[in-house]
Parts: C-alpha cells; sequence; structure tokens
C-alpha cells in the first residue's frame, strides 16, 4: 500500500512540474514577446530574473524523478 501511495505522489511531482513548466514558457513569451531592449545589460537581466524558475522548476523535477526511480526500484522505505 505504501509504494501504491508514493508512485501516486511521484506521479503526481511529475505531473505538477511538467505543468509548471509549461506554464512559464507561456508566461514567458506572452509578456517578452517582441520587446525591444535597451542594451545587453538590460537583456541579462531579464534573462536571469527568467532563470530563477526554470532552475527551480528543474530541480523540481530532479527530485520528483529521483522518487520514481527509488519507487520503482523497489527501494523499501520502511522495514
Amino acid at each position: 500500500m505504501l509504494r501504491i501511495a508514493f508512485g501516486i505522489q511521484s506521479l503526481l511531482a511529475v505531473l505538477i512540474g511538467w505543468t509548471t513548466i509549461v506554464g512559464m514558457c507561456v508566461e514567458w513569451f506572452a509578456h517578452y514577446q517582441g520587446r525591444a531592449y535597451a542594451s545587453r545589460a538590460e537583456l541579462a537581466a531579464v534573462l536571469s530574473e527568467a532563470a530563477v524558475p526554470w532552475l527551480l522548476a528543474a530541480i523540481f523535477l530532479a527530485l520528483s524523478a529521483l522518487l520514481c526511480q527509488l519507487w520503482s526500484s523497489g527501494t523499501k522505505w520502511t522495514d
């Protein structure tokens, strides 16, 4: 029963992570589409600001993938 619960939790984590990434792509495209930047510094600031949620989403997906791998490999969580 515990394996089923962890499996469902892992699948939900992956689904939420991918939904977050798709949402960020749509938001980034809608917000920055067709905008002209005054300088390279302004463009670098915008890109670094946009990188923070991407990095957090990548970490979230990596952790959820690790949880899925541990669950599928039959790792015992409790003895």
